[in-house]
């Protein structure tokens, strides 16, 4: 698109914005969490358009989003407690990053008590889940899922420690994450790709 067509995209938005039109909102709020033609990025334009989402719309895409702005403080210092509200939202909707983002939040002790039993049983689940349509279908999760499984056999969270089970989880993350890379440019992807290898 030339930049006349983009700022017609972008009156129409503008438009459509206050009258909580969710598609309107999704756009501006995607475009600003990641910064495109369409918008810079701008983390609390994105947060304010994903906390009227939320508000109007159930899609647990929405509050995932959300989450992950309140969890690492896109706006100011993070808040986890509203983060995990919405992780819940999400893992109860089978969104996977919301999953093993509550992992990392029972992992860490990040605004709820430290379990790590609880942290590996959702790492689990997010693994399980994404390794059997990865198979089919690669997407971005499988990455993170099997990542954090690494960290469960190195860091020994509720099992014995097993550098060679942990060595098997980081290879599955680092050609998941190449993968991924080949397909997307989404937010994230490299520093995932660079984290795995």
């Amino acid at each position: 698109m030339d930049e006349d067509e983009l700022a017609h995209i972008r009156d129409c938005i503008e438009a459509l914005c206050p009258k909580d039109v969710v598609i309107a909102l999704d756009l501006k709020g995607y475009a600003c969490y990641e910064g495109s033609r369409l918008y810079a990025q701008d983390w609390q334009v994105a947060r304010d358009c994903f906390e009227r989402l939320v508000k109007i719309s159930d899609n647990p895409y929405y509050a995932n989003t959300l989450g992950y702005i309140h969890y690492y403080g896109r706006t100011g210092a993070p808040d986890y407690e509203k983060a995990y509200k919405l992780f819940q939202f999400g893992a109860i909707h089978g969104i996977q990053e919301s999953i093993y983002k509550l992992g990392d939040m029972y992992r860490k002790g990040l605004g709820v008590p430290k379990r790590p039993g609880v942290a590996y049983a959702l790492y689990r689940r997010a693994y399980d889940e994404t390794r059997a349509t990865f198979i089919e279908q690669p997407d971005g999760n499988f990455a993170d899922a099997a990542l954090r499984m690494g960290d469960v056999f190195r860091d020994g969270i509720d099992v014995e420690p097993d550098p060679v089970r942990a060595y098997h989880y980081y290879l599955e993350a680092d050609c998941a994450a190449r993968r991924r890379t080949e397909v997307t440019e989404f937010w994230g992807a490299r520093e995932v790709a660079e984290t795995a290898a």
